[in-house]
């Protein structure tokens, strides 16, 4: 997989997106994903294991994500064509039945009480959103 990608708007109250995933109808071997908050770029790998703050990055800045998996090993490579940034890893996935997802996946919810119950999160109004923009997109 290789895309262009960059987040553009970010729900209110728990204001992260997700842009580029694998994910399996067990778990997600990989993630990535913007937390606003300085809480910055995050890939999330096997779904219990985060890559702390991997890129530095800033609202609306271009992403250049490439993936490749091959023997059971995901490998996934990131530009900040903005800033000339870049990160790399590879790890073996834990689920062998995923498929790409590349979009907009907000964290948010309006009933965000109920799914994060404890957390401190209020629930998100009707009307906020994220938006990714998506371009280059190739398979």
């Amino acid at each position: 997989l290789d895309v262009r990608v960059r987040a553009v708007h970010l729900p209110v109250e728990k204001p992260e997106v997700s842009m580029v995933q694998i994910h399996g109808p067990d778990d997600e071997p990989l993630r990535v994903e913007y937390r606003a908050d300085d809480q910055g770029l995050h890939v999330v790998q096997n779904e219990d294991s985060t890559a702390e703050y991997v890129l530095p990055y800033s609202l609306g800045q271009q992403l250049r994500v490439t993936v490749i998996v091959n023997n059971g090993n995901i490998t996934c490579e990131i530009i900040n064509e903005d800033t000339g940034d870049s990160w790399d890893d590879t790890w073996e996935a834990e689920d062998s039945t995923g498929y790409f997802k590349v979009g907009c996946y907000t964290q948010s919810t309006m009933f965000l009480e109920d799914c994060k119950s404890g957390e401190g999160y209020s629930n998100e109004s009707p009307s906020a959103y994220g938006l990714v923009a998506v371009k280059d997109l190739s398979l």
